[in-house]
């Protein structure tokens, strides 16, 4: 499972704590700056590309990724995928609807930068949460997939038990047919 990281270069600081958050739950954290396949080719393209393969998107909103056009982008990229969105807002911004953005009305995670804590642990409990759903559908497909294979099996044992009743049969009227002609030739 991977969640992009959608934040402002000036919070860097919490973007460290916040991808240890993700990663610690058992998710890979995709941050543009580590990502080098792009260099040299547009940011905007290897940005859509992260967040379309991305299972769900984290959104660092304080007051320096509100004032960005590329968070803002990249918001209204993931929900126009209908990607899962997390976003962290800090109160600043979340006392301003326009600094909300396309977020307005959305559930959020509260992340006050004086005391940050109780965000990250919401955020990993939410981050849990979406690994554990991600592992119990990879169980229901591969339980799936043997059910499947079973019933293609027993599909198969099906048609060769029918082919050996047939082979049986044959076997027994070749046997009757054989008995008679004996039968036939010692009284004739």
């Amino acid at each position: 499972m991977q969640l992009f990281i959608s934040h402002s270069s000036k919070d860097s600081d919490f973007v460290d704590q916040i991808k240890k958050r993700i990663e610690s739950a058992g998710a890979e954290a995709y941050l543009a700056q580590y990502d080098r396949s792009g260099v040299g080719h547009k940011l905007d393209d290897k940005l859509m590309r992260a967040i379309a393969t991305s299972n769900a998107v984290v959104i660092l909103l304080t007051e320096n990724a509100a004032s960005t056009t590329m968070v803002h982008d990249e918001i209204g990229y993931a929900l126009g995928l209908s990607k899962h969105v997390i976003p962290l807002v800090t109160p600043e911004v979340a006392r301003d609807s326009t600094a909300l953005g396309l977020l307005n009305g959305l559930e959020y995670i509260p992340f006050d930068r004086q005391n940050y804590e109780q965000g990250l642990i919401q955020l990993t409990d939410v981050v849990n949460d979406l690994v554990k759903a991600e592992r119990e559908e990879y169980h229901r497909a591969e339980v799936a997939a043997l059910s499947m294979q079973v019933l293609e099996r027993d599909q198969a044992l099906a048609q060769l038990q029918s082919r050996i009743d047939t082979i049986q049969s044959l076997l027994i009227f070749a046997t009757a047919v054989t008995v008679v002609v004996m039968v036939s030739r010692s009284s004739g």
